[in-house]
């Protein structure tokens, strides 16, 4: 599982951008949107789901506000859609620790003065995204701390409400990384992999590539060579 890749967008928003622009810009923008959006409902399809889907949700975030002023000029009274690149990174992102997706959402959104207009959600929804990936760190942690653990265990130990939890414990289940099994009215939930056995890791700024516990693919942490803070990739091996 890779996480928290380096992603970059272009930021296309400015009110005064958004003042000159032609109708025909805006449009080829909302054609984009859509392809864009019609590849990421796609890959989120996919089990497990490739996680480059975020790649594709940061790269459509250039589409989203012409897009949203194309809609309301011709349909002024309409409720803005949650815009699916939005909705992919809120959904799965915290689970699968995509730090630089959600922060880059987090930027994008609160960096506009159009998005965090109050009628719409975005913004809260970039705040939420954030308050989840802190709760499935703490899922996380707690699953490290207690291998076969009680799930009914795992929520007030956690601090983590279940309504909130439940989903990302779930998407851990479907994609692999944690199994649950029956135990009477619960489940004793464990990694499907030894955390401390090595691996090679790389750095996605830099390229840099050295061993590591698996565990320290899901840490922020340092570069030694470049400095950046990032999550380091899993670089595949006949034995990983």
């Amino acid at each position: 599982m890779q996480m928290g890749r380096r992603l970059g967008y272009r930021q296309c928003e400015s009110s005064a951008v958004g003042a000159v622009m032609k109708k025909s810009e805006m449009e080829w923008h909302a054609g984009c949107l859509r392809e864009a959006s019609a590849a990421i409902e796609l890959k989120l399809r996919q089990r497990p789901i490739d996680l480059s889907v975020f790649d594709d949700c940061v790269g459509a975030f250039e589409h989203i506000v012409p897009s949203l002023r194309l809609r309301a000029k011709e349909c002024p009274d309409s409720t803005p859609d949650l815009v699916p690149a939005y909705r992919a990174i809120e959904s799965y992102a915290p689970a699968f620790f995509a730090h630089d997706a959600i922060d880059a959402m987090y930027e994008h959104i609160t960096t506009s003065r159009y998005l965090k207009k109050p009628e719409f959600p975005f913004l809260e929804m970039a705040r939420r995204t954030q308050a989840r990936e802190q709760e499935a760190l703490a899922l996380w942690n707690w699953i490290e701390r207690n291998p076969g653990g009680e799930q009914r265990l795992l929520w007030r130990e956690a601090g983590v409400d279940r309504s909130a939890g439940i989903s990302t414990l779930d998407q851990w289940v479907e994609s692999g990384v944690v199994i649950r099994v029956p135990l009477g009215p619960t489940y004793m939930l464990s990694f499907t992999s030894d955390l401390s056995a090595p691996i090679v890791g790389m750095c996605p700024n830099c390229g840099v590539t050295g061993k590591a516990r698996r565990e320290s693919l899901y840490e922020h942490r340092e570069c030694q060579r470049c400095g950046a803070g990032v999550f380091y990739h899993l670089v595949q091996t006949p034995h990983t």
